[in-house]
């Protein structure tokens, strides 16, 4: 016989949070860090999803069943008191008949044993619908239920009837708490502060980043499934993170933030919906969908970055966005990987689109670390057009750190990385270019170096212009043209060596 496959380990834990209210992680040994992550295991996994449903039925069913059974007896008997002294009235006790006296003691006790249990049961259940169906006003936070409630005399009632027998010390009167849970909280429920108040914290000027961080995860535990506000808090949190916001987060400040943001799942999802929703639409971008956005492109996640990659080749009105948002320096030394597969992606869809006006587009503005990661690309990429992206863009780094590498590789033997890297070098400052001069005049075959410096205009290369004869129009090619342009105009160099030859 086959047997069923075994339930999964964590039902109990789903049972728990989602039924009880909560899951006390550090002695429940269910093995889950927040309730985050017991939601997330809930969505993938079909047992827990079978017996929580399972669970929610049982509770209704048993919940219905109890309320009609409760009504019934309060019409049919006079109401909850006369059926609990009806239930618990001392039986009166007859002698047994001669014939029944001589079962032995054990069977008798043998029987007893689940009448003690079932009666058990009905005090308990009797004595929890009664306080239940009290009026609110005459509850108190906490009172002892007695076992039998006898009512006061009339007026002109006849003399009571004898006291009956005192109850068993299994009935005495039990203490119940007024809307206790059946999970107890951890501790005492404090004042939790309203979303409106720590949204407020994450953008004011004068919270300290502590105070900021607290705010943001008091957010995202009110945001989780089952509370109702997920939606509005993190779109609040998607409008306060957004690029331009007049606060006063610095990029560490940011770090640490982003660094609880990208962890909480039910935030990312909905991130990934935003981008999704303008990736696929046609119509005008909404504006908490463009929040979400930016704020995904700077949380350096793989699975945002591919979707957002996605939405700019869909969408290349959503480029702005993306470079707007890395531009203030958030994940810095990653940020050039996704402008690289952004800009590639552009590039595959528009096909003859300038490639030395795109580098412009994408990498003026960026802070220096996202250089530093370009010239570690250049080194490690084996694609031919990403590696003369990456020398385009290097143009546009703040500082002359790289202009040595521009300069190697000048004279690279793939013909096209060295006309890119001549062309960038043709776009930096007058005193980062001065060391590479003499360079260009000592060495005959740097034509594509000296071609470089006369673009730029330095006046130690209007020499070699004088010496070519220029036209009018050729000049301008040469000293404003486009990549194109400065392709051919570099042939020109490769004619006329350097002076004094």
């Amino acid at each position: 016989m086959r047997l069923p496959p075994a339930p999964c380990a964590r039902t109990d834990a789903v049972l728990a949070l989602h039924l009880d209210g909560d899951v006390e992680v550090a002695t429940s040994g269910y093995g889950f860090a927040s309730s985050t992550a017991l939601s997330e295991h809930l969505r993938g996994c079909p047992d827990c999803q079978r017996e929580l449903q399972r669970a929610r039925r049982l509770d209704a069913a048993l919940a219905e069943q109890a309320g009609r059974a409760l009504a019934a007896h309060e019409v049919g008997s006079g109401g909850l008191e006369a059926l609990a002294r009806r239930w618990f009235a001392a039986p009166e006790l007859r002698p047994a008949p001669a014939s029944v006296q001589s079962v032995s003691r054990t069977a008798a006790l043998r029987r007893s044993v689940p009448l003690a249990a079932a009666c058990l049961a009905g005090t308990v259940l009797v004595t929890a619908a009664w306080l239940l169906g009290r009026p609110a006003a005459a509850r108190p936070g906490a009172r002892v239920v007695p076992a039998v409630a006898a009512p006061a005399p009339a007026a002109h009632a006849p003399a009571p009837a004898p006291a009956p027998a005192p109850a068993p010390a299994w009935l005495q009167p039990i203490l119940v708490a007024d809307g206790a849970l059946r999970v107890q909280p951890r501790a005492a429920a404090a004042a939790v502060p309203a979303p409106a108040a720590d949204l407020a914290a994450l953008t004011g000027p004068a919270v300290e980043p502590m105070a900021r961080l607290e705010a943001l995860r008091r957010l995202l535990a009110a945001a989780r499934p089952g509370t109702g506000l997920g939606a509005s808090i993190h779109a609040g949190l998607s409008a306060a993170f957004a690029p331009g916001r007049n606060d006063r987060r610095g990029v560490a400040e940011f770090d640490a933030l982003a660094a609880v943001l990208r962890q909480d799942a039910p935030f990312v999802a909905h991130l990934r919906a935003a981008i999704a929703r303008l990736e696929q639409g046609r119509a005008v971008a909404e504006a908490a969908d463009l929040a979400a956005f930016t704020l995904g492109v700077r949380l350096d996640r793989p699975d945002l970055d591919a979707a957002a990659v996605r939405a700019v080749g869909r969408r290349p009105i959503l480029a702005e966005p993306m470079i707007a948002a890395l531009r203030g320096g958030a994940r810095a030394r990653t940020a050039g990987a996704l402008l690289l597969d952004a800009w590639s992606s552009l590039a595959d869809r528009d096909g003859d689109a300038d490639e030395a006006s795109a580098a412009s587009r994408w990498f003026v503005g960026q802070p220096e670390p996202t250089f530093d990661w370009l010239a570690a690309e250049l080194v490690a990429t084996r694609s031919a057009p990403r590696a003369v992206r990456c020398l385009l863009a290097l143009a546009y780094c703040p500082t002359p750190r790289h202009v040595d590498l521009l300069a190697a590789r000048a004279g690279h033997p793939s013909h096209a990385q060295a006309l890119a890297a001549a062309f960038a070098l043709s776009s930096l400052p007058h005193p980062w270019l001065a060391p590479l001069v003499v360079r260009a005049a000592a060495d005959r075959s740097a034509f594509l170096l000296r071609a470089a410096l006369a673009r730029a205009g330095l006046p130690e290369a209007g020499a070699w212009i004088d010496a070519l004869a220029l036209t009018r129009d050729q000049r301008r090619a040469l000293q404003s043209g486009t990549l194109a342009d400065f392709v051919v105009a570099s042939g020109w160099f490769r004619e006329f060596p350097p002076l004094g030859d």
